[in-house]
């Protein structure tokens, strides 16, 4: 699966590029809200994994807009929350309508691919092969 990963922290972004590479995928970090958008532009990405917070975009929910254009587009998302957010609470319903995964940190990195691969499958927008088997939308 080939997934943009946007993250403003650079110790958190090199972590969990090298836990999703060691799991066969392929990622492209983008540190900010701005880089992200762009990133999406081009095209080419079967899921976003995305940082709630981008203290880059000097924004409380920057990572916000991203998901939704990424869950617009169709790609498989995942929304990452590394702080308690009550605010936040009033976006899930909406977001989870879109299919967008929330995750809080800390997370299993094994757990957040493995939703973005039944993602995918039920979106059929790419074949996805998580700890060596295939996943589908009904695993």
């Amino acid at each position: 699966m080939r997934i943009l990963l946007v993250e403003d922290d650079a110790t958190g972004a090199t972590w969990a590029k090298s836990a999703l590479e060691a799991l066969g995928h392929s990622v492209q970090v983008a540190s900010s809200k701005g880089e992200a958008l762009a990133a999406m532009g081009v095209g080419g990405f079967d899921a976003v994994i995305a940082d709630l917070c981008l203290e880059t975009d000097k924004s409380v929910m920057g990572g916000m807009e991203v998901v939704e254009q990424a869950a617009r587009a169709g790609l498989a998302v995942c929304l990452v929350i590394g702080y308690p957010a009550v605010e936040f609470q009033r976006y899930v319903p909406s977001l989870l309508a879109m299919g967008v995964s929330c995750r809080a940190k800390p997370f299993a990195i094994e757990e957040l691919v493995e939703s973005l691969c039944r993602r995918c499958a039920a979106s059929e927008a790419a074949s996805c092969v998580h700890l060596g088997k295939p996943v589908s939308s009904g695993t």
